[in-house]
């Protein structure tokens, strides 16, 4: 029971970090925009 639990909880741990660093590329995408965007409207 140890090992298969210890599989399916590595499983959820990678799955939650794949899922946190897709999310921090996404808001880094959306803040560099923005930042362009009030860069843009400052001139």
């Amino acid at each position: 029971m140890q090992v298969r639990a210890k599989k399916v909880y590595f499983r959820f741990a990678e799955r939650s970090l794949f899922y946190a660093k897709i999310m921090q590329v996404r808001a880094k995408k959306v803040y560099f925009r923005f930042a362009e965007r009030s860069l843009f409207y400052d001139k």
